[in-house]
């Protein structure tokens, strides 16, 4: 939204010239204090001083709920941080800048939560995929107003630093980055930055998260991003491929579309896209949508009679209409002899649900050749029982399976 010309007036210090400060901007002049704080840990423990009108909201229908009890946190969420979970309820903290808000702590009972768009790391929208992916790894903020130019627009000057308390006395460089009229570009600053906290020298790759520890990942590594402390470990640690991980975010999204139930037509689809972007191949894109189609419970089978390898058939648990009408074509199936006389098979089939429907125990030894459907027989009979969920138990001998 644009400043109104009273604004203006009112806040001559105001960081954009222009517009409007959004909540992730104004999170990036927050208190000193609360620096090592990522986006996502501050959104969760504190709230923008004035913000009254989102109340509502957040609150929720609890009954006799008591503002001083103060549930202890496991520490194991993703955003979880200790200095902000100690503090005293609507504790303030003043912002960094004049006419900037400060922010107030959550109460232990409503503590907040990111909502994140849903982006795909391709076409136009690749490069707001690692921006995103940027904010949410490190903790931002700018240690000092926006630079406007004689063009009119701005420069804003991006911090991150790290406590070497924290890392075990590893000294790392703060990372800073400048946006405005010379943008760089986003993906390669998100490699360049994994490449330097997956060094060899820093030694910060979280062995948790590669599942390289028994019995992990732990709780504290399963959901969490960037530095953060592990269960295994004394001092933060870095989650690999926070920032930049190739091919495994082009993983990571189509499995996120996945769990969107996207419909399998517009998976593929998607997964072509990427193959023809380049970036994962054919193969990785072929891996991805048969662990697709397994959670899904589908199974894919060439279909040998064809003599086409390309063309499959798909199957998937049956609904209990679409069994009725499947029992229906098999018991039709074994009706059909020759000259119109009943078939053995179907006389075996009637004796067996006779007992079953009699609650009789039943032992038979059928006698027939190889290709004659005994296999047809026993299954014709298990998709009966749950047509009529009839429990049974059944059982077939192995090696003797034709004379």
């Amino acid at each position: 939204m644009e400043r109104d010309p009273r604004h203006i007036t009112k806040h001559p210090e105001y960081p954009d010239c222009k517009f409007l400060l959004s909540y992730t901007q104004k999170f990036f002049f927050r208190n000193d204090l609360l620096r090592h704080l990522r986006i996502e840990q501050f959104t969760r423990y504190f709230y923008m001083a004035g913000a009254t009108d989102f109340a509502p909201f957040t609150r929720e229908n609890t009954q006799v709920e008591d503002p001083d009890l103060e549930d202890a946190e496991d520490g194991s969420h993703r955003s979880y941080d200790e200095y902000s979970a100690n503090l005293h309820q609507d504790a303030h903290f003043a912002a960094a800048f004049k006419s900037v808000p400060g922010c107030k702590k959550r109460n232990p009972h409503r503590l907040g939560v990111s909502r994140l768009p849903f982006i795909e790391c391709i076409g136009g929208s690749r490069e707001s995929f690692y921006e995103m992916k940027l904010l949410l790894a490190l903790p931002w903020f700018c240690p000092s107003l926006p630079e406007t130019g004689e063009d009119g627009k701005q420069e804003w000057l991006f911090r991150a630093d790290f406590n070497p308390d924290d890392l075990g006395g590893k000294e790392i460089e703060p990372v800073i980055l400048k946006l405005g009229r010379a943008y760089p570009s986003i993906e390669m600053v998100c490699n360049e930055l994994e490449t330097r906290f997956c060094s060899h020298e820093l030694d910060l790759i979280c062995a948790c998260c590669n599942e390289e520890v028994p019995n992990g990942p732990c709780p504290s590594c399963r959901y969490t991003v960037g530095l953060h402390r592990c269960n295994f470990a004394p001092h933060l640690r870095w989650r690999k491929g926070s920032l930049h991980a190739g091919v495994l975010d082009v993983q990571r999204v189509l499995f996120n579309l996945h769990r969107k139930q996207v419909p399998m037509e517009k998976m593929r689809e998607r997964a072509k896209a990427y193959v023809d972007a380049g970036l994962i191949t054919e193969d990785v894109a072929q891996r991805i949508i048969s662990v697709i189609l397994s959670e899904r419970n589908y199974e894919e089978y060439l279909n040998d009679g064809s003599g086409a390898p390309e063309e499959s058939n798909l199957s998937t648990k049956l609904t209990h209409e679409q069994m009725q009408t499947l029992l229906e074509e098999r018991v039709a199936l074994m009706q059909q002899g020759p000259d119109g006389e009943i078939t053995d098979q179907f006389r075996v089939f009637e004796h067996i649900v006779h007992c079953i429907q009699g609650g009789m125990y039943l032992r038979l030894l059928i006698q027939a050749s190889a290709g004659t459907g005994k296999s047809f027989l026993l299954t014709t009979v298990f998709l009966w029982c749950l047509v009529h969920r009839v429990k049974c138990k059944a059982a077939a001998p192995t090696g003797v399976t034709s004379c």
